[in-house]
């Protein structure tokens, strides 16, 4: 997902590597005061981490999780999608790192048994809740990854609230490789 505040104002959002949705009209939306960053859950209108329901966590398993200050070019993202192709399990050398903010990689290296290390320039080490590296650890896209039970009993990683990710109306990129447990169907542009 990326927004560019400075061009169209418009949020695109990829898909392996392709625009698959680009918004109808300019976004003036701030992104600021944002809740607590989770991954592998979502958490709405700041509320607590332990009211997660089941459908609101991930049943599947993340991977390489980036955010940059910047909106990546469609060439950039790209360049990520093909960074990781056809490459499970060995980490990634390719790091696009012009912006890069937050960046965990989930691999072994960048882990604890309690912590996903952030390689990118906040600092913001992320908590593993309700998992642990031995429990959690599969094989990603990059190298490793961690997977997600997707019950009410959820595993999510907690970034915390760094002010480096309130980027205000200042462009960003989000960035990640997602395996969903179970089928689903390819949402349209229009869900």
């Amino acid at each position: 997902v990326t927004w560019d505040s400075a061009g169209d104002g418009k949020v695109r959002l990829y898909v392996d590597g392709a625009l698959f949705y680009t918004s109808t009209g300019s976004s003036n939306t701030a992104m600021t005061g944002l809740p607590t960053l989770l991954m592998g859950a979502l958490q709405w209108n700041n509320s607590s981490q332990n009211s997660i329901t089941a459908s609101q966590a991930l049943n599947g398993s993340l991977d390489d999780v980036r955010i940059y200050s910047r909106a990546l070019s469609a060439q950039e993202i790209l360049k990520l999608y093909v960074a990781g192709g056809g490459k499970q399990n060995v980490s990634n050398t390719n790091t696009l790192s012009s912006g890069l903010i937050g960046y965990w990689t989930f691999d072994g290296k960048n882990m604890t048994n309690a912590t996903a290390t952030d390689s990118g320039t906040s600092g913001s080490n992320a908590a593993l809740i309700n998992m642990t590296t031995n429990s959690s650890a599969v094989i990603g896209k990059i190298g490793q990854a961690l997977s997600f039970n997707g019950t009410t009993n959820s595993r999510y990683v907690d970034a915390g609230n760094s002010s480096a990710f309130d980027f205000g109306t200042g462009d960003f990129t989000f960035s990640l490789w997602m395996n969903p447990a179970s089928s689903w169907s390819t949402p349209t542009a229009d869900s």
